[in-house]
């Protein structure tokens, strides 16, 4: 079941299709959540490491890995990988098979082979579309924008305490990183800087104030907009906002004073 959950993400998705297929991207572990919670009711668990991983040993041979470097024994071990994190660790993406990949292009073929997939596997499932306005990622996305950091915070305490515990983490965090620079326009608080390209590349940083790891909180009172120097500074403890939002400058390091130093932001109000 979980191999047609996520064979239907693979289907379903063809405006992202791709012969390669990065299992590090965000949007697709957020997808398969999605169609995992709209389509599957049963006590199987929402693995996204799993059908990445053992999809290659079907005989149809639609499915390669291919693994990092030093990783060659723990792709063929058919045990060896079944966490998120030992995915990440071992393999570097998938390969779709050619002829398969192109039949997928087609949009009357992959939307057959979705129906039938969707028919004989999850009969009892009334949602055989996702809405993508809809889906994991934007609910991940509205809770870290609306919740107050006591409710985000409980609620992640308990779904750590579920299954796929790294998968969660990973799609939020991927949610911070893309909410935060873009409630600050793209714009270093600190610096002012501002950085974006015509291809949605942007070189501001999403920064816990709070790590998460000590709050479970990646609500927007808890996330700035930092340059990557800045950041670098705010994460080693050289750099701090008060609580009047002023910048404070440790005074346990040594720099040439130039028009790139730190200690010029001392005093000033974040952006």
């Amino acid at each position: 079941m979980i191999f047609k959950a996520f064979f239907i993400l693979l289907l379903h998705s063809y405006y992202n299709l791709k012969y390669l297929f990065y299992f590090s991207c965000n949007s697709r572990v957020s997808y398969f959540r999605s169609y995992w919670n709209d389509l599957v009711f049963s006590n199987h668990t929402a693995n996204f490491a799993l059908p990445f991983f053992h999809l290659k040993n079907e005989k149809s041979g639609i499915w390669t890995l291919v693994n990092k470097p030093g990783y060659e024994y723990s792709i063929t071990n058919s045990s060896s990988i079944s966490s998120f994190k030992s995915l990440n660790e071992a393999t570097d993406y998938a390969i779709l098979d050619t002829w398969f990949y192109e039949q997928l292009l087609n949009t009357d073929t992959r939307n057959i082979i979705r129906v039938l997939i969707s028919e004989k596997y999850f009969p009892n499932s009334p949602n055989t579309v996702i809405n993508y306005k809809n889906d994991y990622l934007s609910i991940v996305e509205q809770q870290i924008i609306h919740d107050t950091p006591y409710t985000y915070s409980r609620r992640i305490k308990n779904l750590l305490n579920k299954e796929a515990p790294e998968e969660e983490v990973f799609i939020r965090g991927g949610a911070f990183k893309r909410q935060i620079p873009r409630l600050y326009d793209y714009t270093c608080a600190i610096t002012g800087m501002r950085l974006e390209t015509s291809a949605s590349i942007s070189l501001i940083d999403a920064c816990h104030i709070v790590p998460f790891a000590e709050c479970f909180d990646d609500t927007i009172t808890n996330g700035i907009a930092l340059c990557p120097n800045m950041h670098r500074a705010f994460d080693r403890g050289l750099i701090a906002i008060d609580n009047e939002y002023k910048v404070l400058v440790s005074s346990k390091f040594i720099e040439n004073s130039t028009s790139h130093s730190i200690n010029q932001f001392f005093g000033k109000e974040r952006y």
